[in-house]
């Protein structure tokens, strides 16, 4: 299975039975085995949700597994937690993929309105879905890390 790169930020609606169309851009990028196995969408605790394709996942699990900060009860609590918070999904014959009522539930949208407009942002090796108005004020805050962007070199 090749790599995977998902990169910019792409506008687009959830339909009214939860469905969100993949961008082109993502589409275009990735290999149809990327795009035609399993993603996991994990919510984060600020209102957005991460997604992640299947290979990525692994190696997420994988490196809770393997990390020296935690010990045996805190990789297991945290894996729980993790899988008990996480919905398994794939893209259907239009590139569209499902965000569960229980994801949607912990989306921080302004209304129940079932239409919603997201941003879909590219996170390298995955991709998160920000309510509008939320990823307006993470898209401001990201103006504080170009003075860090501007002198990195990539060492």
């Amino acid at each position: 299975m090749d790599g995977c790169i998902f990169i910019g930020t792409h506008s687009g609606v959830l339909d009214e039975k939860s469905r969100l169309v993949m961008p082109a851009g993502f589409r275009k990028d990735n290999s149809d085995d990327i795009l035609s196995g399993d993603f996991y969408i994990t919510p984060h605790r600020t209102g957005f949700v991460q997604v992640r394709p299947a290979m990525v996942w692994e190696r997420y699990k994988q490196s809770i597994q393997s990390a020296e900060e935690f010990d045996g009860t805190q990789k297991r609590k945290f894996i729980r937690l993790l899988s008990n918070n996480t919905a398994k999904g794939k893209l259907d014959s239009q590139y569209r993929i499902v965000l569960t009522q229980g994801l949607r539930r912990k989306i921080h949208f302004v209304s129940d309105d079932p239409r919603q407009k997201v941003f879909i942002v590219g996170c390298g090796d995955s991709f998160e879905i920000w309510p509008e108005h939320l990823y307006r004020g993470e898209e401001d805050s990201t103006g504080e890390m170009s003075g860090f962007i501007d002198t990195f070199e990539g060492r």
